[in-house]
């Protein structure tokens, strides 16, 4: 069954290159890139679609670097015209096969996509995105502002559940106090029992319990609330500030003779390494990631065990 899309990927294509060319007009921009004179027009009518290599050229005659971007979403480091090397960081390891009916694209197409052989759009990639909201919402905020990116239509849901637990470190931490048996087995309420289990003020366990429910993290039942989408996926500066947040927590813990979410085990390699083998590392851990994803999604027993896949990588300079 092919995948039905929440948003109008030529709208979107419309909308972003009309934002890079600003006032520029479209005649100009086509002869600062050596196409006729109406191609950019063309392009933004949907009477044409423009290729990823033309896209990454319009980016950079307007001084735009894609490359800190593609990092953020997919520890990409190559070169950034290649699109056949960001589709497969994208899927590492998944079948044209397995693909096919999740983007509503031919296995024939896909295969060519990692193979370089055919032609690869920019509303491919966003297609793509499109298939985990987060990141089509994070890919238009590079080139849009909040209110803009509204306009358009594009569905800020996922985004701003993820912003919410990458911003208040605390909730990652409410949420697993509300998964342990303890808790679920527990007639009190539960800002009550999550602020006697990890020290903290009950109004603080009020107002984040409160947040939580509005954004769908939780649901509530009786006088308890109880977890419904734990996921944690922070890059970048956010994915520091989480770092250091837990590992500061779990000596604090360690300090108080406390346990928390006894059901989880939490591990964290800190190494020196270089560039090439901190690139081998994350290759197979994406690897082992897809093979992972794809157990759980043919799993057919409808197992209910909570299970946290964490990896970040951190880089620390010398001073």
């Amino acid at each position: 069954m092919l995948r039905t899309y929440r948003h109008s990927h030529q709208q979107i294509v419309s909308a972003l290159l009309k934002k890079i060319r600003g006032s520029t007009s479209q005649a100009h921009l086509s002869a600062k890139l050596g196409l006729n004179h109406n191609h950019v027009y063309k392009w933004e009518a949907g009477i044409r679609k423009i290729q990823w290599v033309d896209f990454v050229k319009l980016c950079q005659l307007k001084k735009i670097d894609l490359s800190p971007l593609l990092f953020d979403l997919y520890f990409f480091r190559g070169n950034i015209s290649d699109a056949a090397a960001i589709f497969q960081r994208i899927f590492m390891g998944i079948s044209a096969k397995s693909l096919s009916p999740q983007l509503g694209v031919s296995r024939f197409r896909i295969d060519s996509w990692l193979r370089g052989k055919g032609p690869f759009y920019l509303q491919d990639l966003i297609c793509t995105f499109d298939r985990f909201s987060h990141y089509l919402a994070e890919f238009s905020l590079f080139f849009f502002t909040l209110d803009e990116v509204k306009r358009i239509g594009i569905d800020l849901t996922e985004y701003q559940n993820r912003q919410f637990e990458a911003e208040s470190p605390l909730i990652s931490l409410v949420l697993r106090a509300l998964e342990t048996k303890s808790h679920i087995q527990s007639n009190q309420a539960s800002p009550k029992f999550v602020s006697q289990l990890l020290g903290l003020e009950e109004d603080e366990v009020k107002s984040l319990l409160g947040k939580a429910s509005s954004l769908g993290l939780v649901s509530k039942k009786g006088n308890k609330y109880l977890s419904e989408n734990l996921h944690i996926d922070l890059r970048g500066k956010k994915a520091i500030k989480q770092r250091r947040f837990w590992i500061e927590t779990a000596l604090q813990f360690i300090d108080q003779g406390k346990i928390v979410a006894p059901d989880y085990i939490f591990g964290n390699i800190v190494y020196c390494i270089s560039q090439g083998g901190q690139n081998r590392i994350l290759d197979e851990y994406l690897q082992f990631y897809n093979k992972a994803r794809k157990i759980i999604e043919t799993d057919g027993d409808g197992g209910d065990i909570p299970t946290v896949l964490n990896f970040q990588m951190l880089k620390m300079r010398k001073k």
